[in-house]
C-alpha cells in the first residue's frame, strides 16, 4: 500500500497536478467571466456629468451639472456635441449630488429630477429637456434642514424610484433624505409629480441608510422597507430615537404599516432589512449588526409582514460595520445575500438563514455599493462598490457573480454614476470620481469560454515539462549510473591487483608464522588488526566510487603496514596534513593507494630497509595538493611486474570518469626525482584537487 502510493505522489502526472493548482490562482484575470475597459478619461473642475437616453431613441443625451456659480446650478442638456437646453437653477446641489432621470407618466421622455439646497431648505426641480424643454416644476420646496451648531454637515438626499399603484396611471417619485448630527430631516418622502402633492412619513429620529420597494403583504401597492442606523445623535424628545435601530415598513400613504419596532441592544449598530419569500409567504429578514462594547450579539430575525418576530439566529465570524444583506430579486426574492465582510466573501441565505451557497468577490473599502445600474444594458442590474485599495471599481452582478475590478488613476470618490448608450456600439458605463470622468465598457469577456481548454492545455503543458524533467533526470541518473559502474570496475580491478591471492596468502603466512612463536604474538595481533581493517574498509566501501580524503588515508595507512610487513620493514613512511585541510572532501576511491600501491612494488619493497615513502596533503588558495614521494630508482611504466602499467592507466580513467560525474577536474603528474648528478633518485607524484 505504502509503494503504491508512493508510485501515485512521485508520478509525473500527479506533480503536473500539484503545480498546476499551484499556479491557476496567481494565473492573471485573462478568463474572468466579465472585463472593464477603460475606454476615455475627462478631466472636470466644478462640474457633474449624467447620462440618459431622454427621449427613447437609443441615444444617451448629455447632462451636465455646471457648480461654478455660487448663486446658481446650471443643468446644461446636450445631444451629439449639440446643446438642446440650459436651464438655470437657483442654490446648489447638496454634498451628494441626488440626480435621478425617469418617465413618470409614460409618454416616452424621461425627466430630471434635481436638488438642490439653500441655508436653511431643500428644493426640488422637475425638468422636461426634450419634449417641452421646460420646467414642469421649479425649486419645490421639500424641507428644511436643521443647521447643527458644532458642525456643517449638509443634509445627504437620495433618489429611490418612480412607482405607482395598480390603478394609478403616472409614477410617483419616491426619495429619503438622512442626516448626522443635524438631526433632521429623516424622512422618506412621496412626491407626486402631476398633483404637486408631497407626503411625507411621520417624524422619526432614525438614520435612514436605505429604503426598497417591495410588496410585501399583496395589497398591489408597493411597501417601503427602511434600513437604518442607530449613531446616538438624537435625544429622546423625537418619537424613534437613533439610540435604537427599528423594524419600519411604511405603505403607499408613507403611514407605518406596523408600529416600528425596536431592536434590542443600543447604539451603535446598523439595521438591514430586505423582502424575504417562501412558497407564496413573505417575510421581512433582518440583519442587527452592532458594534458597540456592550453584551449584545449580533443576529438575523425573521419577521412577518406584521412585524412580528418568527426567529432570531446570532451571526458570528462576521466584520462589524463592514457586513450587509442585499435581496435577491432575481430569485423573487426567495433567498438574500449576506456580505460577511470587506474580504468579499458572499453567503445566500434561505428563510432559515441556512448557507446555500457561497462566493468570493474582490475586496472592498466599505460594503455598502455606491450604485445599482444596468452596466451593460441587458436588463440586469450591478452593484458597484470601492474596492479595498482605495482607487479600484468593483462591479459584480445582481446575484453577486463575475466580480471584475478596475484600477483608476486617482482615488475613487464615487460622485455620479450613469450609463451611455450609442446605436451600434457597446454600452459604457460613466463614472464621476471627484474631478474625473470615466468611460468604462463592463461587458462579457470573450475568453471566458476559453478558461477551461486554457487549462486543460496549461496542465499539459505542464505534465510534458515535468515528464521532460523527470526524462532528463533519468538519463543524467543512467548516466551517473554508469560512470559510476566503470568507476568501480576500476576501483575493483585496482583492488583485484591488491588484494589477490598471492598478496592474502603471504600476509596470511607471516601472520601465522608469528602467531607460532609466543613472543611475537602482540605483533601477530597488531598485523592481523590492520589486515581486518583494510578487509573491512575495502568490503564497507565496496559500493562507494567516491569516500573522503580521511577514509582513503586511513585504508592507505593500513595498507602500507602491512606491505612494511611483508617486506621486513624494507621502507619507512610518512603521512602529513598541513591544518586547513578538510579531510571529508570526497575524491575517487583508490586515487592516493593508486600511486602508493606502485611505489611500493616498483622499487620501495626492495630497498633494504634504505626507502622512504612520504605523503603530504596540502591547502592552497583555491586547491588542495597531495604529494607521493618515495626515493625508489624503478619505473612506474615498466614491465618488470604484472600490473605497473595497468595503475597510471586505471587512475587517468578515473580522473575522467569523476569529472564527467561530479563536475570536479583532478589534476594529476609523475616526475623523477634525479639526483645533482642527475641519476635517478626517486619519483614523486602529485595529485592537485579544486576546492
Amino acid at each position: 500500500m505504502r509503494e503504491r502510493l508512493l508510485n501515485v505522489i512521485t508520478h509525473p502526472a500527479f506533480i503536473s497536478l500539484l503545480i498546476w493548482i499551484a499556479i491557476v490562482p496567481f494565473l492573471p484575470p485573462l478568463f474572468s467571466k466579465y472585463i472593464i475597459k477603460e475606454k476615455e478619461t475627462r478631466n472636470l473642475k466644478n462640474q457633474i456629468y449624467y447620462f440618459a437616453d431622454l427621449d427613447n431613441d437609443g441615444e444617451s443625451e448629455e447632462i451636465l451639472i455646471d457648480l461654478a456659480d455660487q448663486k446658481q446650478s446650471k443643468v446644461i442638456v446636450s445631444t451629439k456635441n449639440k446643446i438642446i437646453e440650459q436651464f438655470n437653477i437657483r442654490d446648489h446641489f447638496p454634498a451628494n449630488t441626488p440626480f435621478y432621470v425617469g418617465d413618470y407618466n409614460s409618454d416616452g421622455f424621461a425627466k430630471c429630477f434635481i436638488f438642490t439646497m439653500s441655508a436653511d431648505s431643500i428644493f426640488l426641480t422637475v425638468i422636461d429637456p426634450m419634449q417641452s424643454r421646460n420646467f414642469l416644476v421649479r425649486e419645490r420646496f421639500v424641507d428644511f434642514r436643521r443647521l447643527p451648531a458644532h458642525s456643517s454637515e449638509a443634509p445627504n438626499i437620495f433618489p429611490v424610484m418612480l412607482v405607482k399603484d395598480s390603478a394609478a396611471e403616472v409614477r410617483d417619485f419616491i426619495f429619503y433624505i438622512r442626516t448626522g448630527f443635524s438631526k433632521q430631516p429623516r424622512r422618506v418622502y412621496r412626491y407626486l409629480v402631476d398633483k404637486d402633492s408631497l407626503i411625507r412619513s411621520p417624524l422619526s429620529g432614525a438614520c435612514i441608510t436605505e429604503c426598497l420597494v417591495a410588496d410585501i403583504n399583496n395589497d398591489q401597492s408597493p411597501e417601503l422597507i427602511i434600513s437604518n442606523q442607530a449613531t446616538g445623535n438624537i435625544d429622546f424628545e423625537i418619537p424613534y430615537t437613533d439610540y435604537n435601530v427599528w423594524l419600519m415598513v411604511l405603505n403607499k400613504n408613507l403611514d407605518f404599516l406596523f408600529d416600528p419596532v425596536p431592536i434590542r441592544g443600543k447604539y451603535p449598530a446598523s439595521l438591514y432589512v430586505v423582502p424575504l419569500k417562501h412558497g407564496e409567504d413573505k417575510f421581512l429578514a433582518a440583519f442587527h449588526d452592532y458594534y458597540g462594547t456592550d453584551s449584545v450579539s449580533s443576529a438575523f430575525y425573521l419577521f412577518d409582514n406584521r412585524g412580528i418576530k418568527l426567529s432570531e439566529v446570532p451571526v458570528t465570524g462576521h466584520k462589524h460595520g463592514g457586513s450587509v444583506i442585499f435581496p435577491n430579486e432575481r430569485d423573487n426574492y426567495s433567498t438574500f445575500f449576506f456580505l460577511r465582510n470587506r474580504d468579499g466573501e458572499v453567503e445566500e441565505k434561505d428563510t432559515y438563514f441556512n448557507t446555500v451557497k457561497r462566493q468570493k468577490i474582490s475586496s472592498l473599502i466599505m460594503a455598502t455599493p455606491v450604485a445599482y445600474i444596468d452596466a451593460d444594458n441587458d436588463s440586469r442590474k450591478e452593484y458597484i462598490f470601492q474596492g479595498s485599495d482605495i482607487n479600484s471599481v468593483v462591479i459584480v452582478r445582481d446575484d453577486f457573480s463575475g466580480s471584475v475590478s478596475h484600477r483608476l488613476n486617482k482615488e475613487f470618490i464615487p460622485v455620479s454614476v450613469s450609463q451611455v448608450i450609442h446605436k451600434g456600439e457597446k454600452p459604457v458605463l460613466y463614472l464621476q470620481s471627484g474631478d474625473e470622468g470615466y468611460f468604462l465598457e463592463y461587458s462579457e469577456n470573450g475568453l471566458y469560454y476559453l478558461k477551461y481548454p486554457f487549462y486543460v492545455l496549461l496542465y499539459i503543458t505542464v505534465y510534458l515539462f515535468i515528464l521532460m524533467i523527470f526524462r532528463l533526470q533519468r538519463y543524467r541518473l543512467e548516466a551517473k549510473e554508469k560512470m559510476e559502474k566503470q568507476m568501480a570496475l576500476l576501483q575493483m580491478r585496482a583492488i583485484k591487483n591488491q588484494m589477490d591471492p598471492h598478496f592474502t596468502l603471504n600476509v596470511l603466512n607471516s601472520i601465522g608464522s608469528l602467531y607460532a612463536s609466543d613472543k611475537n604474538r602482540e605483533q601477530a595481533d597488531y598485523i592481523f588488526g590492520k589486515y581486518a581493517r583494510l578487509i573491512r574498509e575495502t568490503v564497507i566501501s565496496s559500493g562507494q566510487v567516491v569516500i573522503s580524503l580521511e577514509d582513503e588515508i586511513d585504508f592507505v595507512r593500513n595498507y602500507i603496514d602491512l606491505e612494511r610487513f611483508r617486506c621486513g620493514d624494507a621502507f619507512s613512511y610518512s603521512i602529513d596534513i598541513e591544518p586547513g585541510v578538510d579531510l571529508h572532501r570526497r575524491i575517487p576511491r583508490m586515487m592516493i593507494h593508486m600511486f602508493v600501491e606502485n611505489a611500493i612494488k616498483h622499487g620501495l619493497k626492495c630497498s633494504g630497509g634504505k626507502g622512504m615513502l612520504r605523503i603530504s596533503l596540502q591547502k592552497g588558495s583555491d586547491k588542495y595538493i597531495i604529494e607521493i614521494e618515495d626515493n625508489n630508482s624503478g619505473s612506474y611504466g615498466g614491465r618488470g611486474e604484472q600490473g605497473t602499467g595497468r595503475g597510471l592507466h586505471i587512475v587517468k580513467e578515473l580522473t575522467e570518469l569523476y569529472f564527467r560525474l561530479e563536475k570536479v577536474k583532478i589534476r594529476y603528474s609523475l616526475k623523477d626525482r634525479l639526483t645533482s648528478g642527475g641519476k635517478p633518485a626517486g619519483k614523486i607524484a602529485r595529485i592537485i584537487i579544486p576546492v
